[in-house]
């Protein structure tokens, strides 16, 4: 099981700062290997 955490900061119009984070899971299996992507926004 490999899991990477990237994270990225995203301007926007006015004082707002959105975050955006990029979860990349690998596993792996017996017949191969399986990705998964997911896309987090949160914004402060």
């Amino acid at each position: 099981m490999f899991e990477s955490v990237k994270q990225v900061e995203l301007l926007s119009d006015g004082e707002e700062q959105v975050k955006a984070f990029v979860v990349v899971e690998v596993d792996d299996e017996d017949d191969g290997f399986e990705i998964k992507f997911r896309l987090i926004f949160s914004s402060q």
